[in-house]
């Protein structure tokens, strides 16, 4: 039986950077306006490699006639430092998507992609090995911002991201995944004066 994270994994990290390192900053660059923000674990659960988690983000126009831009992404790690900003990269292969949302279209992003790709280097043709252990990263947290414009009449970007967990069997196979979660992403506005504290 094949391993399922290996084919997910060849399916994501085959098709190609496409040049999109250029993209990997260092240095957040604050959303200004209306953005969508989710959050999501990835990697191998600690002192337990049995345990791989992944998270993907589902990215909806809810409107029935006003299209929506993606202007620009962000992916954060829990402790502040920023692994990706650029233009949103969507499905397991990370394509750039380009143009707007129509309405209701929906587009997903695979957070493993950006992590292993933009935050580990790794590049996709030249992978340590296949078994997914040698190089996934141990649990992490992460922040999906999303910046995006639309329609002063039109309804707001909306989104969720679904959580997996696959389990190793006896023989070191990952089948279906063992639990699943879904949670609704949050629109809010960005401002970037401070606020006073009284």
């Amino acid at each position: 039986m094949k391993k399922l994270i290996i084919i997910v994994l060849a399916v994501v990290l085959l098709a190609g950077l496409g040049g999109g390192y250029a993209y990997a900053q260092t240095v957040h660059q604050p959303m200004v306006g209306e953005k969508l923000i989710g959050f999501g674990p990835s990697g191998i659960a600690p002192g337990n490699q049995a345990f791989i988690m992944a998270t993907e983000f589902f990215l909806t126009n809810p409107d029935c006639v006003s299209e929506i831009t993606i202007n620009r992404i962000s992916v954060i790690k829990a402790d502040g430092t920023p692994i990706y900003e650029g233009p949103l990269l969507v499905g397991m292969q990370g394509e750039e998507f380009t143009g707007t949302l129509k309405p209701h279209q929906i587009v997903d992003a695979f957070l493993p992609y950006y992590i292993i790709v933009y935050e580990l280097g790794y590049d996709p043709n030249n992978l340590p090995s296949t078994n997914p252990k040698d190089y996934w990263p141990d649990l992490g947290y992460y922040t999906f911002e999303v910046s995006w414009t639309g329609s002063k009449v039109g309804l707001p970007l909306i989104g969720s991201s679904w959580e997996v967990t696959t389990s190793e069997d006896t023989e070191g196979n990952y089948t279906i995944p063992s639990t699943s979660a879904k949670s609704q992403m949050v629109n809010m506005s960005q401002v970037l004066t401070k606020s006073k504290s009284k």
